[in-house]
């Protein structure tokens, strides 16, 4: 990992590949610039990816930009750091408010926007989560919390992995799970093996007075009929605000639409977006 400095404050990235164009990629909860998901697909076309930690996680101090419009103009900073003169911008997940707010306020950046399983600017996530949050996620137990997860996945791996697809889709994750391949399983456990929270999760779930209307850029949005964790409230709430943007429902299981083999299709709706 790198890090820049910034007048808002440092940044942590990771810049890999050796194409023309460069996808910043703005991971969601729990994860930081050394995350992997979904990348390939932006590699095997061409691109740079530029990964990099959110406020709170991994080597970028939550002051950096503690709102999304903040870290959005701290990144634009980055970008004119590092020489980059425009993106292909993908929001994931509670990554999606930055990139809807660079995309935004920095529109000359932005050559396209792509938010998959993006929350959007309403209330996320439901009170019951919101409670648990604070209570295993809090400046003292975030760690200890963590410890013991990353224990259980250790001891059982495929039954920490049903654990946490269950909380990422309304289908029965016995069933997505058993159709994982040995290699997915794999992916799976490193990804979860690598989250961590710090001070980034706390500050995902405040309540932004915000919206993705003044979003001028081309955009696409994906997202699973049977997300479990960001509900079709927010995809929906998204491609009515952002004019002109496309909205596309996929038959993917869960929150992890990386891992499922409907994937193939969001590929095709993406290169589709990609060479409009």
């Amino acid at each position: 990992m790198d890090i820049i400095q910034t007048s808002l404050g440092k940044i942590e990235y990771r810049l890999e590949g050796t194409g023309k164009k460069i996808a910043l990629l703005i991971y969601g909860g729990h994860t930081n610039a050394s995350t992997r998901l979904g990348e390939d697909y932006f590699l095997e076309r061409g691109y740079r990816i530029l990964a990099i930690s959110r406020p709170g996680y991994g080597q970028t101090p939550l002051n950096t930009g503690p709102t999304p419009d903040t870290f959005a103009d701290a990144l634009s900073e980055m970008l004119k750091g590092l020489g980059v003169p425009k993106v292909l911008v993908v929001g994931i997940s509670a990554g999606g408010r930055t990139a809807i707010r660079f995309a935004a306020r920095h529109a000359n950046l932005t050559d396209k926007l792509i938010l998959q399983s993006s929350i959007s600017f309403a209330p996320y996530p439901g009170i019951l989560t919101r409670l648990g949050t604070y209570i295993g996620f809090n400046g003292v137990t975030e760690k200890y919390t963590w410890k013991f997860l990353h224990y259980l996945l250790k001891k059982n791996p495929r039954a920490f992995i049903k654990m946490m697809i269950g909380s990422l889709t309304n289908l029965d994750p016995n069933k997505i799970v058993d159709a994982f391949s040995e290699k997915q399983l794999q992916e799976l456990t490193n990804l979860f093996a690598n989250m961590s929270s710090g001070r980034g999760f706390l500050n995902d779930i405040k309540t932004v007075k915000n919206d993705a209307t003044d979003v001028t850029v081309p955009t696409l949005i994906i997202h699973s009929k049977y997300d479990g964790n960001v509900l079709l409230s927010h995809p929906r709430l998204l491609a009515k605000q952002i004019q002109g943007s496309k909205l596309y429902l996929s038959e993917a299981e869960s929150h992890l639409l990386w891992f499922s083999p409907h994937y193939a299709e969001i590929k095709k709706v993406m290169d589709d977006f990609l060479h409009t």
